[in-house]
């Protein structure tokens, strides 16, 4: 049982155990694609809800466990979560038992509780990353037993409990593509020229947004409607809507549920409108893009509304909340800051200063760190 282990070599496993939504899932392939360029094996852990996600990645060493809430006032549904968190910490443990991973890495939901517990039982090291301006349940929980925690923003609520020097500034592992555009100077809006208004709706896609955002523009004057160039990230169902309202108020759109050309699309755009997710708010910042930021409403903890608050205070975009927008205002003040190219400067400026590019390496380091000293950790049982 004390018998070591050979030290780490290039094909050791990484394991990765991110949640299916895209604020877990696209932090985590970017660690992943940056291990694997280090020499590391990487699998991926995450649930059923990542499929949709994955089939626009050509990722193919994905496991899916069985995942659930373990939370709640209803009884038969917290005895059902515990029946999947069980499910999920058996398919963990043969994961661990074929793969032998030298270092296990979670990024929050409810597919990395089972495997970092399966990781802590079987002594194997591991570290949390939290992305949110408010660290979620899981992470809460894990990061108690983690070797460390690596957070996005310097001041993370609800991780004052850890002893201090256990928490790692890293901020949030983001594509290649997208830290080259730190690099990318931001261009304001000249007056009589093109302005370009990028619109998300988050990796779910967002009603709301899909449709405010048509009807604010086509408030705006004539004047502005016949510069702006929109591209919208819009779901199937709203899209058909969105089209009809640019083309009657001839404004320039394409509109899709996905843009596979985002760095260069972000890279031109004088302003963001999006949802407050972690990616997002990471991807604005280093690109230096000023944004309108509509937090999802009743998101848990508000984490959503956090985010986009540190953007925000940073100077470096503004806050909108979704239940008091209307068209109307959102034209207005589209208005002021598209017409105001100073303004939308010194956003920008401000919203870089935030950005963290290497953010990526800095947390493979890290695991690279964490998978050294672990050579001498033990054999499983």
């Amino acid at each position: 049982m004390n018998k070591s282990r050979n030290c780490l070599s290039e094909k050791d496993h990484v394991l990765i155990g991110a949640g299916g939504t895209g604020g877990h899932l696209f932090p985590a392939l970017s660690l992943a694609d940056e291990l694997k360029e280090n020499g590391f094996q990487v699998a991926l852990v995450t649930d059923a809800r990542a499929h949709q996600l994955l089939q626009k990645s050509e990722y193919k060493d994905v496991y899916t466990i069985t995942a659930g809430r373990v939370a709640g006032r209803n009884l038969l549904g917290v005895l059902g979560g515990v029946v999947q968190m069980a499910m999920g910490m058996m398919e963990s443990w043969v994961l661990v038992r074929r793969l032998h991973p030298a270092v296990v890495v979670g990024f929050g939901g409810y597919a990395s509780v089972p495997l970092l517990l399966v990781a802590r039982f079987a002594r194997i090291p591991f570290l949390v990353h939290e992305s949110n301006a408010v660290a979620g349940r899981a992470n809460r929980l894990l990061s108690r037993h983690a070797k460390s925690t690596a957070v996005a923003f310097s001041r993370t609520q609800k991780l004052e409990f850890l002893p201090p020097g256990s928490l790692v500034h890293t901020g949030t592992p983001v594509r290649k593509n997208i830290a080259a555009l730190s690099d990318v100077k931001y261009l304001p809006p000249i007056i009589s020229s093109n302005v370009h208004l990028l619109v998300l709706g988050g990796s779910q896609g967002s009603q709301a947004i899909g449709r405010i955002v048509p009807d604010a523009v086509r408030h705006l004057s004539r004047g502005l409607r016949e510069r702006l160039v929109v591209t919208q990230q819009v779901r199937d169902v709203d899209g058909n809507y969105a089209q009809k309202v640019y083309s009657e108020a001839r404004v320039q759109a394409r509109l899709s549920p996905f843009i596979s050309d985002m760095p260069a699309v972000l890279a031109r755009s004088h302003l963001v409108i999006a949802r407050a997710g972690a990616s997002t708010v990471a991807e604005l910042s280093i690109a230096g893009r000023p944004s309108l930021l509509i937090p999802l409403p009743n998101s848990i903890d508000d984490h959503q509304v956090h985010n986009g608050r540190e953007l925000m205070n940073a100077g470096g975009a503004w806050v909108l909340e979704e239940q008091n927008l209307t068209a109307e205002s959102l034209a207005k003040i589209l208005t002021e800051l598209l017409e105001n190219p100073g303004c939308l400067s010194e956003a920008a400026a401000k919203a870089k200063a935030l950005g963290m590019p290497e953010a990526t390496s800095c947390l493979a380091r890290l695991v690279q760190k964490l998978a050294v000293s672990s050579c001498q950790v033990g054999p499983l049982p």
